[in-house]
């Protein structure tokens, strides 16, 4: 190849090199306080939480979620129906660009929710949780096992028998 061609081609890779770049913000997502609550004694469903921010140009949604802790995790949310608490999956949640969704114990009611536990979760435990996203694929972060999220203060959320737990 010809030095001068060469220099013609480098201009056009790097295009190439940034437009591949660009295309791969289009859904990225980064997991933040991933953490799971000490399982109850002969529970046999827990729940873990986590903070999604979506710091792409495009939207995303979460359709599934995965963990070895559980044979079957979804994200829930809690409902209350007149005096009573209720619990329902919540479905593929959307992130819109630059939104960032706190699944955490307080106002959004949102848990993921870890059914059928493989195995009792004890404060200082650790372990994956992946999310799966149409466009991001798959996401996997650390969880830690303990009453609060890790570097973060816990809501105003009392510590008594959640209702997530024992579902």
């Amino acid at each position: 190849m010809t030095r001068c061609r060469a220099l013609l081609i480098l201009p056009f890779a790097i295009f190439a090199a940034v437009a591949a770049a660009r295309a791969a913000d289009e859904s990225t997502i980064v997991l933040d306080q991933v953490w799971a609550r000490p399982s109850l004694a002969g529970a046999p469903n827990g729940a873990a939480y986590v903070t999604l921010t979506n710091r792409g140009s495009a939207p995303d949604r979460l359709i599934a979620i995965d963990t070895p802790v559980a044979e079957m995790a979804e994200l829930h949310r809690d409902e209350m129906r007149g005096s009573v608490m209720t619990m329902r999956p919540a479905g593929p949640l959307d992130l819109a660009p630059g939104q960032t969704v706190a699944v955490q114990p307080g106002d959004s009611g949102l848990h993921v929710m870890l059914m059928h536990m493989t195995r009792a979760l004890k404060a200082g435990d650790r372990f994956p949780l992946t999310l799966t996203f149409e466009k991001a694929g798959t996401v996997t972060a650390e969880a830690i096992v303990g009453t609060h999220p890790p570097g973060g203060a816990m809501h105003d959320m009392p510590m008594h028998d959640m209702p997530e737990m024992g579902h």
